[in-house]
């Protein structure tokens, strides 16, 4: 998100490059963590953890700019009700005892209901986001014909 706004703002080349960091931060990353992790058979959570590092540098990195060249960036309280609910969907995915294709579906929709659940109890989603959420909602059902 932050590179769109750079990008749309005319700031093209600092969201190229903050995106070219950080695919290349996770490349090498990756390249060096996953070999030592095959001995032990954690390649995935590895990759998993690494990749997430990646990401975010990015979003910081990327945020730092956004913030010098707009002077804006996400307020602290979001960055907080994010991260909670942030933790909140990891301690759900992480205590779900299901297993196999099709639960692992279901898991993942009661993980992100959890994750949304909890940004609406922390208000980081409003009255007014959920009407424009419901909105869209109704917009798509109607295959974007709102009457």
């Amino acid at each position: 998100i932050n590179g769109t706004i750079l990008n749309s703002a005319g700031y093209t080349r600092a969201a190229s490059v903050t995106a070219a960091t950080t695919l290349v931060l996770a490349i090498v990353a990756n390249s060096i963590a996953l070999p030592m992790a095959v001995d032990d058979g954690l390649v995935l959570p590895v990759a998993a953890t690494v990749t997430a590092c990646a990401m975010l540098f990015g979003a910081i990195a990327s945020g730092a700019v956004l913030y010098k060249k707009l002077g804006a960036f996400i307020p602290l309280a979001s960055l907080v009700r994010i991260a909670i609910a942030t933790g909140v969907a990891l301690g759900v995915g992480r205590f779900l005892p299901l297993h196999g294709k099709l639960m692992t579906l279901v898991e993942a929709c009661v993980v992100g209901a959890a994750f949304l659940v909890t940004l609406v109890v922390t208000r980081e989603l409003g009255k007014r986001d959920l009407e424009a959420i419901k909105a869209i909602r109704k917009k798509r059902a109607t295959g974007g014909d709102p009457t």
